[in-house]
């Protein structure tokens, strides 16, 4: 028999396609893996990320020669090549290579993986070209396994091909000389042996367990010297507990329970029937294979061989319902869920199907009537007579029309006969008609000049109804028995005949619950009775009660505005044609589903009206731009298979870095990423792992911090959120597969932009302390400055106080000095004139002292009345010329007696006879008096007192006099006290001047 076409779509990898793609395998997660001679690639739908020796990187792939792939209970992939072992870990994207054998040196037999499997414990055992390892992933060991009843001594080993682990803990492994089973529960290898069948009882009882069968012989072809005719490659268990063995000759059936065989060759024109791969279709149940000769499928209830136009080195049936076949240099995919829709090409644009009887359907074109056979699926041949057919009418209510030159206008039922007909006397009317409506007994018909007539049936006769006064385009007749009447150019009329009242309705673009579109495309009335208008700007249906339509367009899921096409299938849901597909619509709940050409529809983007009709057996046909399709809507399932969905990459402002390269981005756990605050543009892509129709996946993706909702990208599968504000967000993508079945649950990851250090948490706690300092200070400084202000205000109180003191003081002495004035005047008085009148000299001495200590203290008096005078700012110098040394030198020595009761030296000394200076005499011999008084006060006895009198130019020099001062130590406290008094006094001297 010829190969069978089947139409693969083909998936490119890269520049430099692979030589040959050795293996497939998906993981658990989803994505799609395939071993090359040139590497390792990762496919996740839409896009391959590929993995290579690279030799400035120890953590790259060590060979880019691949055979297998596998993921352990862990997620880590294993692959397996021509130097050794490979363990990818995804997470961080990194190989580590391990070598089974390292003595290996010559063929390299031993370090060439082929199969990888993992047990109940963990240990990872491989398959290589010189026996079976175990590798201990703790301590990254490799243990090599024996075959039972083999020579220890002997060193050859099998080269095994595949692995295949049953639900019962036994491991299956295909080898070059035949089948073997490694019990996974007693870790026990048993050897293969020629399926005899009086030996199979005895071996049984010797064993105590089942065991691996072959026949060289079942063939037909004479053993080979080499064992190539025993040798598996590959090993397919079914749910029924059948194993199949992909073999050099052929592909072989295998019973475990009862140890029987049966072997096929799927070309018995071949001396080798060598399969390299087999897999299981998970939709027909079949089995597919990769043979030397092509890619052929098996039947398994037929035990037939199906041949396919198409080479393959290995075959892989995926979780999503897609089948896919590698070669030697490319990757190809085939979709193998049939297509919902049929689409029928006539090379024309179809304008209305409709229903007939015996299973035909009538075809209407713009230039004929076509009978569609559906029990035959073809057209099939018929004649409405000779007559020359110019034009054709569309259907009226489920009849035909047809019109020619010599026949007029006819109108047939489904069967073609003909119920009534206009001779061509009707010419210019029937010219002028537009379509019409027909119900049992009634034909009802519009004209381009705005008549609506009804055709009796009886008379064969038309009669004119109503005139509207505008082009027709059609009529439609409800249940209610009102005619609904749209017009050319966008009005709608709805006309009761028993009243001869009509409601017109228009498009009005303000206004929502007007009419949609300004040209009504179809009208259909469904099982409960609504109205719905197909527009050319959307759906509306009508409202009988407020008169009202609500629309639904594109905002609503359509995939486009123009409606061509409405029918009811048998549940309530309505089909409707669009100039993109074909949309199933529930009006109960106002959701939709949308169906494209990707699903096999006929394409409908010319058509100007789709008038479509549904049989009796629930299919649908509508028409297209070169055709029409066929569909029945029960057999249109969902895609049941929930996508896994995976974010794929992760990119900080243009530069893209693998988002499973989170270590190198600052992950701190699973999930969350860490980055600083100016690398905060951020863009994501990912994938829904859904292979199948992959192009109509559905997403949506959501910034929890900063989206509201989530945001509904349709097939985009790309988001980007510039300029972040420092936080915490967490992304969350989910998606559908190709029917619009949602994972809801999605994937996410958290996301922590760190804030620049002036808007970290330490900042603002530093910000906070810095405030708190500054208000303390100030708080302080206010309270110092209230302090201040109140201890100076009671200063100034206090001075003010002592002011008054002062003044009372001075008031207090001035009083008393008036009242010590006038008995020191009297006392004065007569002792001067007894120092007159006394000629006892020794007398005389002792009231001259007395004199003159009443003058004195007569003097002190007068200093108290001075001090009122001070304070009032009233006393001013007397400056006078005078002798200061004989000023100096009088009062001086007026303390000669008080120096001789002390027993002080006093002594007057003076360069000069005279010193002319201006002075005020009484207030120098007032400051002399104090100054001397204080001297002889704090003077103890046999103390010396001197009054020296120098000129300026005779001073001595600083240094000089520095020497001559005595130090404070030696100075008397006394005389310190007096020192400062003196100088106190000279100030105010100043302060006076």
């Amino acid at each position: 028999t010829q190969p069978v076409d089947l139409l693969f779509e083909n998936i490119p990898i890269e520049e430099g396609t692979p030589t040959s793609i050795q293996y497939i395998y998906q993981d658990k997660i989803g994505y799609l893996w395939f071993a090359t001679w040139s590497g390792l690639y990762k496919y996740d739908g839409y896009n391959f990320t590929s993995y290579k020796n690279d030799v400035e990187d120890t953590t790259s792939l060590f060979d880019n020669t691949l055979s297998t792939v596998y993921e352990d209970k862990e997620g880590i992939i294993w692959i397996g090549s021509r130097l050794g072992l490979e363990r990818f870990d995804p997470k961080s994207e990194t190989f580590i290579h391990y070598t089974p054998n390292p003595l290996d040196t010559g063929d390299n037999k031993s370090n060439q993986i082929w199969a990888i499997n993992e047990d109940k414990n963990g240990m990872i055992l491989i398959g290589t070209g010189n026996g079976m390892y175990n590798f201990d992933k703790a301590s990254k060991k490799f243990t090599s396994i024996k075959f039972a009843g083999a020579n220890l001594s002997d060193t050859i080993q099998y080269t095994i091909h595949a692995f295949y682990a049953d639900k019962k803990g036994s491991l299956w492994v295909g080898t070059d000389k035949g089948l073997h089973r490694f019990d996974l529960e007693t870790a026990h290898f048993d050897t293969t042996v020629e399926f005899i069948p009086e030996k199979l009882n005895k071996y049984h009882s010797e064993h105590g367990k089942l065991l691996k069968f072959w026949n060289f012989t079942s063939t037909g072809y004479p053993q080979e010297v080499s064992g190539v005719n025993e040798q598996i490659n590959s090993i397919l268990g079914d749910e029924d507990g059948i194993i199949w063995l992909g073999t050099n000759e052929g592909l072989v059936e295998f019973n475990p329970q009862t140890g029987t065989y049966t072997n096929y060759l799927f070309n018995f024109t071949l001396p080798v029937n060598r399969n390299t791969a087999i897999c299981k279709d998970v939709i027909t149940g079949s089995i597919w294979l990769a043979t030397i000769d092509g890619l052929y499928s098996f039947d398994k209830k037929l035990k037939k061989f199906t041949h396919y136009n198409s080479t393959a080195n290995c075959v892989y049936s995926e979780r999503s319902r897609t089948f896919w076949i590698a070669t030697n240099t490319d990757i190809k995919k085939l979709n193998r869920t049939r297509q919902p829709f049929r689409k029928y090409t006539i090379g024309e644009a179809t304008h209305a199907t409709i229903n007939g009887r015996d299973g035909v359907v009538w075809v209407l074109t713009f230039k004929q009537w076509l009978k569609f056979d559906t029990y035959k699926d073809k057209f099939v041949p018929y004649s409405f007579g000779k007559d020359f057919l110019w034009y054709v009418w569309p259907p009226i209510g489920g009849y035909m029309s047809i019109r020619g030159e010599k026949t007029g206008l006819r109108v047939l039922d489904t069967l073609g006969n003909v119920i009534f007909s206009l001779d061509p006397s009707y010419y210019d009317y029937i010219n002028s008609l537009s379509i019409g409506c027909n119900t049992k007994d009634e034909f009802w018909v519009g004209s381009e000049n705005g008549d609506v007539d009804l055709w009796d049936h009886k008379t064969n006769r038309v009669v004119g109804v109503k005139n509207f006064k505008r082009r027709i385009s059609w009529v439609y007749k409800d249940s209610f028995g009102l005619l609904w009447i749209p017009c050319f150019k966008g009005n709608l009329y709805c006309y009761n005949r028993d009243g001869d009242k009509y409601i017109e309705f228009f498009y009005n673009p303000g206004s929502p619950i007007s009419l949609s579109g300004n040209i009504v495309n179809e009208m259909y009335e469904d099982s409960k009775g609504r109205l719905w208008f197909g527009t050319n700007n959307g759906l509306n249906r009508f409202d009988r009660s407020t008169n009202t339509f609500t629309y639904f367009g594109e905002k609503n899921g359509f995939p486009t505005n123009g409606i061509h096409g409405i029918l009811e299938d048998d549940h309530g849901y309505l089909w409707i044609l669009t100039t993109k597909g074909i949309t199933k619509f529930n009006p109960e709940k106002n959701n939709l589903r949308n169906y494209d050409a990707s699903y096999g529809l006929e394409p409908s983007a010319d058509v100007v009206t789709g008038t479509g009709c549904k049989t009796r057996n629930g299919e649908m046909f509508f028409p297209g731009a070169k055709g029409f399709t066929r569909f029945h809507p029960d057999r249109i399932r969902d895609n049941p298979f929930i996508p896994p969905i995976v974010i794929t990459s992760f990119k900080k402002f243009d530069e893209p870095i693998p988002f499973s390269n989170l270590s190198r981005l600052g992950q701190s756990k699973s999930g969350e990423i860490h980055l600083p605050y100016d690398e905060n543009f951020l863009s994501f892509e990912f994938a829904a792992l859904s292979y199948l129709s992959n192009e109509r996946n559905q997403y949506a993706y959501m910034m929890e911090g900063l989206d509201k909702d989530w945001v509904l990208s349709g097939t985009r599968r790309f988001a980007s959120y510039p300029n972040l504000d420092p936080g915490e967000y967490v992304f969350r993508v989910k998606g559908s597969n190709n029917d619009g079945v949602w994972n809801e649950v999605g994937t996410s990851i958290s996301i922590i932009i760190s804030p620049p250090w002036w808007k970290t948490t330490w900042a603002y706690i530093l910000y906070s302390l810095l405030i708190l300092s500054i208000i303390y200070t100030t708080w302080k400084m206010q309270v110092k400055r209230i302090r201040i202000s109140h201890e100076y205000e009671m200063t100034k109180f206090e001075a003010e106080k002592l002011h008054e003191v002062d003044e009372i003081k001075s008031r207090f002495f001035a009083n008393i000095s008036h009242e010590f004035r006038t008995p020191l005047t009297l006392i004065i008085g007569p002792v001067k004139q007894i120092i007159e009148r006394t000629k006892e000299d020794r007398t005389r001495d002792d009231l001259k002292v007395v004199h003159k200590n009443a003058n004195r203290l007569l003097g002190l008096v007068n200093q108290l009345l001075d001090i009122s005078k001070l304070e009032s700012g009233k006393m001013k110098l007397q400056a006078t010329k005078r002798n200061i040394v004989s000023l100096l030198k009088s009062l001086t020595m007026s303390f000669t007696s008080y120096a001789e009761r002390k027993r002080i030296t006093l002594k007057f000394n003076s360069s000069e006879n005279e010193i002319i200076a201006y002075i005020d005499k009484d207030k120098i011999e007032k400051i002399i008096i104090n100054v001397l008084s204080n001297a002889f006060k704090f003077t103890p006895e046999g103390g010396r007192i001197e009054v020296t009198i120098k000129c300026q130019a005779e001073l001595v020099s600083a240094s000089s006099l520095k020497q001559e001062i005595p130090k404070p130590t030696q100075i008397p406290k006394q005389a310190c006290l007096t020192a400062r008094q003196v100088r106190d006094d000279f100030k105010s001297v100043r302060n006076d001047k």
